[in-house]
């Protein structure tokens, strides 16, 4: 992709949409390996993405920059494909269950 400034609106949007897709292949393509689906369960799990981050004092910060980090890992998973979500779920439970 060159190097250039988008001239108009429509350029620029066709400029992040092509950076978003080449992210996300990126991702997919990472997520599609044990280890890649293991590493961003890990970080996920780190960034307390599905737990309350209000402490009362200024811990709260720090929490929702973390949770911040883990909701966007999150959503480009979802972007991606649901089932990579799903199966970091399952190994989850079944590394769990050992």
């Amino acid at each position: 992709m060159p190097d250039r400034k988008p001239k108009n609106a429509r350029e620029l949007e066709k400029a992040q949409n092509l950076k978003r897709d080449l992210f996300l292949g990126d991702f997919r393509k990472v997520l599609s390996m044990p280890e890649g689906l293991r590493v961003f369960s890990e970080i996920m799990d780190m960034c307390h993405v599905f737990a309350p981050s209000f402490t009362g004092n200024s811990q709260t910060f720090f929490n929702e920059g973390a949770r911040s980090i883990g909701l966007f890992i999150f959503g480009s998973i979802m972007d991606c494909d649901p089932k990579f979500y799903m199966k970091m779920i399952e190994e989850k439970k079944k590394n769990q269950d050992e």
